[in-house]
């Protein structure tokens, strides 16, 4: 049995329940910056406690509720691979982590945008994919927060080398379970084009995200956080 449910309609109830919930949680780690800068070691404690829930929720639900088809199930949708490397620097700290989990997290901007075969946040895998989503595109913030983390134009190519690496493995691997791993095979948007247009269109496209995104962190360090911490300080 594979994950074949009544998916979440584009700007459907269940569509503005994800984006709600996001909004919520934004919105708490804003209004709690403070004692969450405070705690920061709490802070990483319980967001790997929450990232660990999530991936035993997400493949308990694989292994017990389906079968655990390797075309679905493995660790190499982008936004999974997001969340391992999130929990990586949870135990580590290291700052190409962060980067590199940044960078990876804007895909989930993509996600809630546009829901592609979601399910409601009441089944166990909509549930997973409103956890992990939300860390994955709220991590770049946090790590600021508790850790005063910057990104900079220097850090970019260190995460687009990341993401050209990923990329690469998952186009190589996809053939060899018949994956869908970052939607290679169902191509959304585009039906049918040919893989000699869709994979350089998806490359470029990834690229500006991740530019476009970490450009973003870039203003928003210069013109709200700086204000931000100048505040704090004073």
């Amino acid at each position: 049995m594979t994950l074949k449910e009544e998916y979440v309609s584009f700007l459907g109830p269940g569509h503005f329940v994800y984006l709600t919930g996001f909004l919520l949680v934004f919105y708490f780690l804003m209004r709690k910056r403070e004692t969450v800068r405070a705690h920061a070691d709490r802070a990483d404690k319980i967001l790997a406690g929450i990232i660990i829930f999530q991936q035993i929720l997400m493949y308990g639900t694989y292994i017990f509720h389906y079968d655990f088809i390797l075309s679905e199930s493995l660790p190499f949708h982008v936004c999974r691979v997001a969340s391992l490397v999130i929990l990586a620097y949870l135990f580590t700290k290291k700052r190409v982590l962060y980067i590199i989990g940044t960078a990876f997290g804007f895909f989930a901007l993509l996600s809630f945008a546009y829901p592609l075969q979601v399910v409601p946040i009441n089944h166990p895998i909509g549930l997973s994919f409103f956890i992990s989503h939300t860390v994955n595109l709220l991590f770049g913030l946090y790590g600021h927060i508790t850790r005063g983390y910057r990104i900079s134009n220097r850090d970019m190519p260190k995460a687009l080398r990341a993401f050209f690496a990923y990329f690469v493995f998952v186009y190589l691997f996809n053939p060899l379970v018949d994956g869908n791993y970052f939607y290679f095979k169902e191509k959304p948007l585009v039906g049918d084009m040919p893989d000699l247009m869709y994979v350089p269109l998806c490359l470029a496209v990834s690229f500006l995200l991740i530019i476009l995104g970490m450009k973003f962190y870039i203003l928003m360090d210069r013109h709200v956080l700086k204000d931000d911490e100048k505040i704090r300080l004073s």
